[in-house]
């Protein structure tokens, strides 16, 4: 059982209401775009990005609460995953179902995976994986978020993407993420305050960047997290175990035919 967290210094738990509350905030105070609608010289704007990075299952979430309130963003997601398979058939689901929604699906790309290649093979690598994410949503990826560049220092600009990286955005100024949520000893959006960021969409367009495994319904830290992911996660491996009983048991699959 989840244990309810209580409010932190920055006066956040992360929880579904807290994000409704905040993207109702965005609403009012500039209209919330994906990133494939960004248009240079564009002002008042929000592009609204979301990083799978653990999990698939709380991106779903958001985006049924995300439609509930009228809003469409981009999700990131990554192929090269070792805790979640956007290939799988539920997740194949879940990504369809978002992508015919209006939500952008964009390329979550980890540069790490490939070692000391060269940006020639990245190129490959981003269109190899692109590829996969356009065969599960049937549309054309135009966007790319890199998985911790922070981590490598290494940013690299993909030419026929739009790249989140991209200096029209990427600034102190422009941009914010909650990426520091997984630290508990650290502000989780780096010393900014999510709202007064917010309000300086009246002057440039902004970058906002969420992970929405770290939101749960009544809020929590980051050990949280991880124990709904593993709760998850146990509660589907046995049910598969179970149905594949089922099955061999049901078409006596024990017996040479």
């Amino acid at each position: 059982m989840m244990r309810a967290r209580k409010k932190d210094a920055w006066g956040s738990r992360f929880s579904f209401s807290e994000l409704e509350r905040f993207l109702r905030f965005c609403k009012r105070v500039a209209p919330v775009i994906p990133l494939r609608d960004f248009k240079k010289g564009k002002d008042r704007c929000i592009i609204l990005k979301q990083d799978a990075d653990l999990d698939l299952y709380p991106s779903f979430e958001f985006a049924r609460i995300q439609k509930s309130l009228g809003v469409r963003s981009t999700f990131f997601v990554l192929t090269t995953s070792h805790t979640y398979n956007p290939q799988s058939a539920p997740l194949r689901r879940m990504l369809k179902e978002m992508s015919d929604d209006g939500f952008e699906i964009g390329l979550h790309f980890d540069p790490s995976v490939y070692g000391r290649a060269s940006k020639a093979e990245l190129e490959r690598a981003v269109r190899d994986e692109c590829a996969v994410l356009e065969r599960i949503t049937g549309c054309p990826i135009r966007s790319i978020a890199l998985h911790n560049p922070s981590i490598t220092g290494e940013y690299p600009i993909f030419k026929g993407y739009l790249n989140t990286h991209d200096k029209a955005f990427f600034s102190n100024e422009r941009y914010i993420s909650d990426s520091m949520r997984v630290d508990p000893m650290l502000h989780p959006y780096r010393g900014k305050d999510p709202y007064a960021f917010g309000r300086n969409s009246k002057k440039f367009p902004l970058l906002i960047t969420l992970h929405p495994e770290q939101f749960l319904p009544c809020g929590g830290d980051y050990a949280d997290t991880i124990a709904r992911y593993q709760s998850r996660m146990a509660v589907e491996i046995m049910r598969a175990y179970l149905d594949l009983l089922d099955t061999i048991r049901r078409e006596k699959l024990y017996s040479i035919k």
